[in-house]
């Protein structure tokens, strides 16, 4: 029965000792791991570090980067406390395992006791007892070693709180640079509010202005109407002025435009420029168009020629010219809005552009681009007086808007 017993305790304390020396090797693990865990922690945070040092680099760019800045710290800082909960929660295990340690160093405590009540009776068994305090003070060994490494760990944790505490405070500064640029921003945008103001005053000023420039070309336009009537009576004494008045009404309308624009008075060509666009809403064809643009260039050379010309009908001509560039085929004339203040003038212009959407024009953007600009150039480029500069020109902007690629990089470059 005593060597039974014997045996039994002998196969017990083997089963205690493996289990011990497997429970360590596990720790050894675990401590491995642990140090593999805080080395690659600390090359995160010397990256994170670096990338702090390149941002600092960009701050001038800080007012398009503070989404992306903060939340990218934002970011810093969840990885950083699910690092410091990885830590606590470490070494709470680690605290587990201590205690573990010290109840399995109590049992073996326990066991040695037990091993000097039965030295008398287990003399046999000294060589054992023996091998096993050499193994148990390899064991205790091996577990001051896990220790120091502890201590180890735990002074690096200290040194990566140490940083993490610097990069709150390059955080801190961060934050307040980029509120004091906000702030510079914010100053910067009132001064250009006040400065669009002032310069809505100005437009206001000079739409005045313009208003009465407006009313006094109207008076001078008037004025020029009424001698062209006088004129165009005195004109109508002689005998073939009387015969030039009249026209088979049985004519084609296309060949009594021709024979009015090419032969017909001033006065009646003023009325064929003025009435074009229901002309054509009833004849548009390609040649017909083209047919009335010959017409109209020979009147422009002819009365641009002459020094005596009536300019009613040259004015009248870059009138109808911007008339056929925004008159739709029911007879209505979609133009852009004269600029006012910039609410009234935005509110207006979505109003055209909203119209211009639903609208059939008289004439396709291709022919405007490959018969009317082109026309308008070259009238433009035989000007001889500046009296009809302007006026060219703003037959040529009313174009514009439905031009599209159509129009050649060269005749721009000649407008310019």
């Amino acid at each position: 029965m005593d060597s039974d017993e014997e045996e039994q305790v002998q196969l017990e304390l083997a089963a205690e000792v493996r289990s011990l020396r497997h429970k360590l090797r596990a720790r050894e693990q675990e401590v491995n791991a642990l140090q593999e865990q805080m080395e690659t922690v600390t090359t995160q945070l010397h990256e994170t570090s670096e990338e702090l040092e390149r941002r600092m680099e960009f701050v001038v760019d800080a007012m398009t980067q503070i989404e992306s800045l903060e939340a990218q710290v934002a970011e810093a800082k969840r990885s950083v406390l699910t690092y410091e909960m990885q830590l606590h929660e470490r070494t709470q295990r680690e605290r587990a395992v201590e205690a573990a340690l010290q109840g399995k160093e109590k049992q073996c405590e326990h066991w040695e006791n037990e091993f000097h009540r039965v030295d008398q009776e287990l003399s046999s068994q000294i060589g054992v007892e023996r091998e096993l305090k050499e193994e148990i003070q390899a064991k205790s060994d091996d577990m001051r070693a896990c220790k120091a490494k502890l201590q180890a760990v735990i002074s690096s944790v200290d040194e990566l709180k140490q940083q993490n505490a610097s990069h709150r405070k390059k955080e801190r500064t961060l934050v307040t640079t980029l509120r004091q640029q906000v702030e510079a921003a914010e100053s910067s945008q009132r001064s250009w509010k006040v400065r669009l103001a002032k310069r809505e005053l100005k437009i206001e000023s000079l739409r005045r202005q313009c208003q009465d420039r407006q009313k006094e070309l109207d008076g001078v336009e008037r004025e020029r109407k009424q001698e062209s009537e006088v004129h165009e009576r005195h004109k109508l004494d002689s005998q073939s002025d009387l015969e030039k008045l009249n026209v088979d009404e049985n004519m084609p309308e296309m060949e009594r435009v021709e024979k009015l624009l090419k032969t017909g008075l001033d006065r009646q060509k003023i009325s064929i420029l003025n009435s074009l666009p229901k002309i054509l809403a009833s004849n548009n064809t390609k040649t017909n168009l083209t047919l009335v643009l010959d017409c109209m260039k020979g009147v422009w050379q002819k009365f641009e020629s002459e020094m005596n010309a009536d300019p009613a009908v040259l004015l009248e001509i870059f009138k109808t010219l911007a008339s056929l560039a925004c008159t739709t085929v029911d007879g209505k004339v979609l133009r852009y809005p004269i600029v006012t203040f910039h609410e009234e003038y935005a509110e207006q212009l979505e109003a055209c552009r909203a119209e211009k959407k639903n609208a059939v024009f008289l004439l396709t953007d291709d022919q405007i681009a490959k018969l009317l600009v082109p026309f308008v150039l070259d009238i433009i480029a035989e000007i001889q007086q500046k009296d009809y500069a302007e006026d060219a020109s703003l037959a040529l902007i009313a174009m514009l808007p439905r031009v599209g690629t159509a129009l050649k990089k060269t005749q721009v470059r000649t407008v310019l």
